[in-house]
């Protein structure tokens, strides 16, 4: 099931919007195993593993950038945290948070990757997130308004909201 967008969607640009769309695409369709999706949702590695083993970034690439396929180690056409392999700048970073994951220390890698690593390059940060803490995310938000990096909370099994 595809859920409806909120109005803000529209702000964002085409590239942002599929990826939107394809993540909600891959909730209901890569974690059909009940028994397994919960051990794998516990942390952002897990997520990642699986989405790298399924193929679903080579397919998200492919809607972009049909010469350039994702992997791990060439990178995409945008940024993955966690990854574990450095990679070229991308306008987007895509930040998976799992149930187990650190909320804050999710939020702070992608202050490192904006602010110091991919400074001027990266402009949409999409934070998609099993749970989330308004409370940790008030607190940080100011250091990707000064950077006027749009963000976006997508969180599993809901519909995405532009949060900046």
């Amino acid at each position: 099931m595809i859920y409806p967008i909120n109005e803000r969607f529209w702000e964002l640009d085409e590239e942002v919007r599929e990826i939107l769309r394809c993540l909600e695409r891959y909730e209901n369709t890569i974690f059909e195993d009940r028994e397994k999706m919960d051990k794998i949702l516990q942390k952002g590695e897990k997520i990642v593993e699986k989405l790298i083993e399924r193929e679903e970034f080579v397919r998200i690439e492919k809607t972009y950038t049909p010469s350039y396929p994702y992997s791990p180690s060439k990178g995409g056409s945008f940024n993955v945290i966690p990854s574990g392999l450095p990679g070229s700048c991308k306008r987007v970073l895509v930040v998976i948070i799992g149930s187990k994951d650190s909320v804050k220390m999710r939020i702070l890698e992608a202050i490192e990757h904006i602010s110091v690593k991919c400074l001027n390059i990266t402009k949409y940060v999409i934070f998609w997130a099993v749970k989330w803490d308004t409370s940790v995310w008030n607190k940080h938000r100011y250091s990707f308004e000064k950077l006027n990096i749009k963000v976006v909370l997508k969180q599993f099994y809901l519909s995405p909201i532009k949060v900046l």
